[in-house]
């Protein structure tokens, strides 16, 4: 049995929800309901165009809200594979790319971006096909999510407790947090993301030989938790001429504890208890940087990318016998750091009705332990 409860607000609006029992009426089976109404898009070429009043029956508070309603549209997330690769993802933002990743079991790319941003900020959203774009590696359908730039600032969070019944503890602190602005040229974007999980299972275990015989009976419980805090910045930069850039710095420090405890009743009457414990307290960081800009016949971007993460990881367990009072147990600790270093380089141009790209990459990937 699971509880679950989402609340959003932005900095603007703060909307209390209350769940309220009340008696639902018969339904009459005279009565035929109408059909759940859809946004509709405005058909402009090749394009499906949808904007945020289309979406207004669904309440959205971020433009990640607005995509995941687009009838027909499945998102499909980046490549999670050594370095960046060609593009994969079909959601872009002012029809660029987001070049990042995510490595610590979040959406990534554009995806992760728009969860960040609030609906304020969309003008609109595009869906068009992958041929029309000209981005080496897109197929089928992609949607372009364009923003609006205003230098009002504005804010928003979420927050999604959630419980369940037996064993698990509650997530009281899962949602996030930001808040968006632009000074001068830059775009900044500052935001803390909470990613919790909480699992557990028990009860009554029993072991029988082939013929049905009882060897061992146990009572049993494990839980587990994470948390993942990820305190990120994000810069949009509108530089000289037409050149563009964007810098994201995250750091993320995170908890991972399970515990399995059980109780062993044996056929003979003997009994044992054991109990398993893992530490896993980490941190990582990330930095994105790329920056693109006319030279020659076409453009060329710079990708940067830095992924180091600290992973220790201690395990206990310990075996404790009723018969003669004696304990054994045993200890295993790991200290890995993992790193990633990409640099990326794409050049596009045009000739005639056809598009031209050229890309070079390099990635080097480290464990030590």
């Amino acid at each position: 049995m699971r509880i679950h409860f989402c609340l959003l607000a932005s900095a603007s609006a703060l909307v209390p929800a209350a769940a309220l029992a009340q008696e639902t009426p018969p339904s009459d089976p005279a009565v035929v309901p109408p059909p759940a109404a859809t946004p509709v898009a405005t058909a402009e070429g090749q394009k499906r165009i949808y904007t945020p009043a289309d979406f207004a029956r669904f309440a959205p508070k971020t433009a990640y809200d607005m995509l995941v309603q687009v009838p027909g549209f499945s998102i499909r997330s980046a490549d999670q594979e050594r370095g960046l690769g060609q593009a994969s993802e079909n959601v872009l933002i002012n029809g660029q790319r987001i070049a990042n990743k995510s490595y610590g079991g979040g959406a990534g790319g554009a995806t992760e971006e728009l969860q960040r941003t609030p609906i304020s900020k969309v003008a609109r959203i595009e869906i068009v096909d992958a041929a029309s774009l000209g981005i080496a590696g897109l197929s089928g359908q992609v949607a372009n999510i364009i923003l609006t730039e205003t230098k009002k600032a504005t804010g928003q969070f979420e927050w999604r407790p959630d419980f369940r019944a037996h064993f698990a503890k509650p997530r009281l602190f899962a949602g996030n947090i930001s808040y968006s602005g632009k000074s001068g040229p830059v775009d900044y974007t500052l935001s803390v993301t909470n990613n919790t999980g909480r699992g557990g299972f028990g009860g009554p275990i029993i072991l029988t030989d082939k013929d049905g015989n009882l060897i061992e009976t146990r009572d049993e419980i494990y839980h587990s938790e994470s948390d993942l805090v990820t305190f990120q910045t994000k810069f949009g930069i509108d530089g000289p001429g037409s050149s563009i850039g964007n810098l994201t710095l995250a750091y993320t420090p995170y908890w991972a504890p399970t515990h399995i405890r059980d109780d062993r009743t044996f056929a003979t009457g003997e009994t044992r208890h054991r109990s398993t414990i893992t530490k896993l307290d980490g941190w990582y960081y990330d930095v994105n940087a790329d920056y693109e800009f006319a030279l020659g016949p076409g453009r060329l971007k710079l990708i940067g990318l830095r992924h180091f993460d600290h992973e220790p990881v201690i395990t206990t367990q310990i075996l404790h016998f009723d018969v003669d009072d004696h304990d054994e147990g045993v200890r295993f600790s790991r200290d890995s750091r993992i790193a990633e270093t990409i640099g990326r380089g794409e050049y596009h141009w045009k000739s005639g009705k056809n598009d031209w790209q050229v890309t070079f990459e390099r990635a080097f990937n480290s464990l030590d332990q």
